[in-house]
Formats: structure tokens, C-alpha cells, sequence
């Protein structure tokens, strides 16, 4: 699936919503982002919480990636922007960054 379709898809799932804050939506971002970062420790090994939390897997951190990925798509449906142009943006960020360090 593309970031276009993606981006589609999530704004005709949503429209309906009643919370539509950035804000609120900013506040989700962040636990999910806590929540995947989580799952990346988990699956090196570092399992710092108790004794039986459960070791990681490549399954939990594309579940919070998503997680991650979908409120981005909020964002930029809330926002009139568009995910694909701010990854080819980016991208192109990155190269001229790695041409002026050569």
C-alpha cells in the first residue's frame, strides 16, 4: 500500500470522528512513539520492567509503527498535507545533506 492510498484511506475511516484536536492527536503520537520505542528494547533484549514482561518481537514493533504511521496520516489529514511529499521532501533533505558531507 502506498502513503497515498494510506493517507486516503485513514481520512475516510476518521471523518466521522469527534476528536480531531491536534493537540490530542499530538498527545497520542507520543505514547505510541514511548510504545514503540518499548517494543524495539524489548526485542534487543534490554527488558527493564519486571521479571515477566514479555520478551519482543518483529510482530509488536510493526504493530506500533503502524500505530505511529496512522496518527502521522491523522496529522497530515488535520493538516491539509500530504505524506507522500513529506517523504519525497525528506528524502531529498537527506541526499543533499549526504552530498555536502562527501
Amino acid at each position: 500500500m502506498g502513503l497515498d492510498s494510506f493517507q486516503q484511506d485513514v481520512e475516510r475511516m476518521t471523518q466521522s470522528w469527534s476528536h480531531h484536536e491536534l493537540e490530542g492527536m499530538m498527545l497520542l503520537l507520543t505514547e505510541e512513539v514511548g510504545e514503540l520505542a518499548r517494543a524495539l528494547r524489548k526485542m534487543r533484549g534490554q527488558r527493564w520492567g519486571h521479571d515477566a514482561e514479555s520478551a519482543g518481537s518483529t510482530e509488536s514493533v510493526m504493530e506500533e509503527l503502524g500505530d505511529v504511521l496512522f496518527l502521522l496520516a491523522r496529522i497530515s489529514v488535520r493538516t491539509g498535507t500530504d505524506l507522500g511529499d513529506a517523504a519525497a521532501a525528506v528524502l531529498g533533505k537527506i541526499e543533499r545533506r549526504m552530498a555536502q558531507s562527501e
